[in-house]
């Protein structure tokens, strides 16, 4: 789960370095093809086959999903 988490998260980690749009991108690209499969599963594994401890870890990943989709508000 700490890998999911780390991925999603260079897509809106470090947006001042040069490569932030790559990164961007293809993580983009990532939870286009993937993510709708990932919540799935995800949801799936929470309710029958992973231990409670390890929920968090799978919040952390959700929280991640979610906040890469977020829209971006410029005031």
């Amino acid at each position: 789960m700490k890998f999911l988490r780390d991925l999603i998260h260079t897509g809106i980690s470090n947006d001042h370095e040069e490569n932030f749009e790559v990164r961007k991108d293809l993580i983009q690209q990532v939870m286009n093809q993937f993510g709708q499969q990932l919540v799935s599963q995800i949801l799936h594994a929470c309710c029958f086959c992973l231990p409670p401890y390890t929920l968090p870890d799978v919040a952390e990943v959700v929280w991640e999903m979610m906040i890469f989709d977020r829209p971006v508000r410029k005031s």
